[in-house]
């Protein structure tokens, strides 16, 4: 009976888990080739939050960003800091061949 009601909260907890994530639905909006909108939104649509990405053309991937008042997309300070610390982790890859 113990072994029972202890796979049960575990159960509820994972659906718990499950529910809480599928709530959330995250959309994309292209502003220009190298730049996008994210948009996360609740269940009813609410707006949660919302940022820009611009695209690191080195790594490939999205980092945040935004407008200046001339015009020009940068990255903010946290997307450069992760952008270099993207562009590091990619140097020390390589040279093992194959693989996923």
């Amino acid at each position: 009976m113990r072994k029972f009601l202890y796979t049960l909260a575990i159960f509820t907890v994972l659906i718990g888990c499950q529910s809480s994530f599928a709530a959330e639905t995250t959309v994309y909006a292209k502003i220009t080739g190298d730049v996008r909108s994210v948009t996360l939104m609740d269940e009813n649509d609410g707006i949660i939050g919302k940022r820009f990405e611009k695209m690191d053309f080195i790594s490939l991937k999205w980092f945040e960003a935004y407008l200046t008042s001339d015009g020009i997309w940068k990255f903010t300070d946290k997307g450069l800091s992760d952008k270099e610390e993207a562009n590091a982790s990619s140097e020390g890859e390589g040279g093992e061949g194959g693989g996923c």
